[in-house]
């Protein structure tokens, strides 16, 4: 049982059942998967996962690496040029679009049309008939601290597809922005959506009890109990970003809009690092730590400009945080345009073939992507060399006990703290 304050459970109401699912997430007797050496008979157990959606480093890390292998390998277009188009938003919107899913979705598009717009023009004037572009944009709803901070990572192919005169289909490659269009595009980005806004009415978009949410945990954002500091502006690690003297980026009215990233044609790899940082968990668990006195600490990805290393929160804080992380049920975070959207009727032209005949269950399998992110080879026999192979799913706890038991492994896991 996770026991929380009185003041915490409206505040986690459908975030919950997340908070205690993470608790069972990779615990034996919650159910297991056996395994089996064919040529030694050895036998292993690993325990199943929670498939949390917020913050769970396990889940969501798996989830990464399997969205960006296919991101990679099945969506962007091999010799296309890929830029990454970064929007932040004011303090005001970014905790209502967090729990809004309508207005996250109403400043994507808004931000989607505005960045289309300059590779139509720009494809346009070398002469292609109906261009269009593709992007994949992602919601991120967190900053380094766990603070609720949507902002949207938009992965843009750097040009648009369109006819020749001829009538083939061919990519028009866009230059890169200058620092002063990234700024006109962002003010076409800002007049529509305080338009938008301004038409629904404000908060009034919010029912009364999403509203209260999202203010209780914007309120825990805002507490005492965690140590004052600057917004996480998410750049990406230093030593793979070169930082010009004359930055593609504008700010306007606590916008913000960046493009300084891109990735060329041939480099798969790094096109997979950059897909893996927007689609990243939140948190690492060897970045966190209980100090004495019953703070929590988190350690920061990178230091701020103020110098900050570290933050420390008290446990109830640090728990609203978490559940602040939980995307809204049925809310879609990975959005696709243009030509990369599922139902363009260019994606199968533009998308690569597929290149082995293994299914999609296979590729996503624990086995495949730690072998992919780690290269482990989890399914070789530690004892022969040979291959293990999957025998069973045990849900019983009284079955799962007597596995362990033989195995001589701990049944009972330690007692959870409150």
């Amino acid at each position: 049982v996770l026991h929380l304050p009185d003041e915490l459970h409206a505040l986690v109401d459908d975030e919950d059942v997340e908070l205690e699912g993470y608790l069972d997430c990779g615990r034996l007797l919650a159910g297991c998967a056996r395994f089996e050496c064919d040529d030694c008979g050895l036998t292993r157990v690993t325990g199943l996962s929670c498939k949390g959606r917020g913050f769970c480093p396990r889940c969501c890390g798996r989830r990464m690496t399997e969205r960006a292998r296919h991101l990679a390998e099945r969506v962007f277009p091999e010799g296309v040029r890929v830029r990454q188009w970064v929007l932040s938003l004011p303090f005001d919107l970014r905790w209502r679009a967090a729990f809004d899913h309508e207005l996250a979705r109403a400043l994507a598009r808004i931000a989607v049309d505005a960045i289309e717009e300059r590779y139509r023009r720009l494809a346009a004037g070398s002469g292609l008939r109906a261009p269009r572009g593709g992007s994949v944009l992602v919601m991120q709803r967190f900053g380094s601290d766990l603070r609720t901070n949507l902002h949207l990572h938009g992965l843009f192919l750097d040009g648009a597809y369109g006819e020749d005169e001829h009538g083939a289909r061919r990519f028009a490659r866009a230059a890169a922005p200058s620092p002063d269009e990234v700024e006109v595009i962002l003010a076409r980005i800002v007049t529509k959506a305080r338009a938008w806004l301004e038409e629904q009415g404000g908060e009034d978009a919010l029912d009364g009890d999403e509203l209260a949410l999202a203010q209780s945990h914007h309120a825990s954002s805002r507490s005492s109990g965690a140590e004052a500091h600057r917004p996480d502006d998410e750049l990406l690690e230093q030593g793979r970003l070169v930082l010009l003297p004359t930055r593609r980026k504008a700010r306007i009215d606590g916008f913000d809009l960046d493009a300084e990233v891109a990735v060329h044609e041939h480099e798969r790899d790094r096109l997979e690092y950059l897909c893996r940082y927007v689609l990243r968990p939140p948190l690492a668990l060897d970045r966190l730590k209980l100090l004495a006195d019953d703070l929590v600490c988190i350690e920061l990805k990178q230091p701020w400009r103020d110098g900050t290393t570290h933050v420390s929160m008290s446990p109830s804080v640090f728990l609203a945080r978490l559940a602040s992380l939980v995307p809204r049920p049925r809310a879609n975070t990975t959005l696709y345009f243009g030509v990369l959207a599922p139902h363009s009727r260019d994606r199968a032209h533009v998308t690569p073939a597929r290149k082995a005949r293994t299914s999609r269950a296979e590729d996503s399998s624990w086995a495949a992507l730690m072998r992919r992110s780690f290269g482990l080879d989890v399914l070789s026999c530690p004892q022969c060399k040979g291959r293990l192979r999957f025998v069973a799913v045990v849900f019983d706890r009284v079955e799962v006990k007597r596995l362990l038991a033989h195995l001589r492994f701990f049944g009972d896991p330690l007692p959870i703290h409150p």
